[in-house]
């Protein structure tokens, strides 16, 4: 799989995958424009929208309403080196008894790709190209 991520200047960048183009840019104190998510954000984005997609495929299965189901993220930066330090998901299902399910929720959420990338880092290298 491959993504390409173009520059558009002002340190606002355009990621296209499968067809789908994804704007990052930067708070304006920065030298941005602040005109979408900065990257960690969308990451922090991506996260919470992972985490509600197992959650949905975990209540539809135990046969239990998704409707009215948000989730919050909570999250903090860390220093050395600068990144992402801590990330709380809450789910939330208004007027929902889960019972025993909790468990199972929690289990199902955890099970999140994003989730567990952020746990389990994979393997990075870096290239320079000069064409």
């Amino acid at each position: 799989m491959k993504t390409v991520t173009e520059y558009l200047g002002k340190k606002k960048f355009k990621t296209t995958i499968r067809g789908h183009e994804i704007i990052a840019d930067i708070p304006e104190e920065k030298g941005g424009e602040d005109t979408a998510p900065t990257p960690v954000e969308a990451m922090i984005a991506a996260l919470g929208s992972c985490a509600g997609i197992f959650a949905s495929r975990y209540l539809e299965t135990a046969k239990i309403s998704a409707e009215n189901m948000s989730l919050e993220v909570d999250w903090d930066y860390a220093d050395n080196p600068q990144r992402l330090g801590r990330a709380d998901i809450t789910v939330k299902l208004p007027g929902v008894e889960l019972g025993k399910r909790e468990s199972g929720l929690i289990s199902a959420v955890k099970k999140c790709i994003v989730h567990n990338t952020l746990k389990n880092p994979p393997e990075m290298d870096v290239k320079i190209e000069t064409v």
